[in-house]
């Protein structure tokens, strides 16, 4: 195969997994934070169920606190902060450990090569649990901004996109290029 109708298919599968680790990446740290969170406010509100127990305030006090220890065990069981957390921390050094092979073989590299990349990707790919289409957009724009593409390149999110993104996918059939790429004029 030519070496000019390589090297874009090379690019866009490192692209491709190089989104996928900052995908990971920022999910990971997303499910960490939450377990923090949560953990701490699970013993925060342990405290103050024994300090009203001992105070022998109000018994709808102690409920009340009580019951906020087991809400926020319901929540961390319900989201398995910790499991998330494992899963796509094994699933960003997957795909950091192929892009490194990919870089290591070089843009030059034989068509079978380059399919057995691909072949590692959608290998990885079958272990991830359903992708959040705005977040893998805002993580595309990141990538996009640090390679120095060009805002051309990105697409379009709201604020609120953004700000919801390791929540839930707002709008996802929304979005839009900011323009159209060169290639596709």
């Amino acid at each position: 195969m030519p070496e000019n109708l390589q090297r874009p298919k090379i690019f866009d599968l490192l692209f491709g997994v190089r989104r996928s680790v900052r995908y990971h990446v920022r999910r990971r740290r997303f499910f960490g934070r939450a377990r923090k969170l949560i953990t701490f406010l699970t013993a925060m509100a342990g405290v103050a169920t024994l300090a009203l127990v001992l105070a022998k305030v109000d018994p709808r006090w102690v409920l009340g606190a009580a019951v906020l220890v087991s809400l926020t065990g319901v929540i961390d069981l319900v989201l398995d902060t910790a499991g998330g957390a494992r899963l796509h921390g094994e699933l960003a050094r997957r795909f950091i450990e192929l892009e490194m092979d990919m870089v290591e073989a070089g843009e030059n590299i034989a068509d079978q090569q380059l399919r057995e990349f691909a072949k590692r990707r959608l290998r990885i790919e079958l272990d991830e649990p359903p992708t959040m289409r705005v977040l893998d957009c805002v993580c595309h724009n990141e990538l996009v901004q640090a390679m120095g593409q060009g805002r051309e390149y990105e697409v379009n999110l709201t604020r609120m996109q953004r700000f919801f993104a390791n929540f839930l996918d707002i709008c996802p059939g929304q979005i839009r290029a900011l323009s159209v790429a060169p290639a596709e004029r």
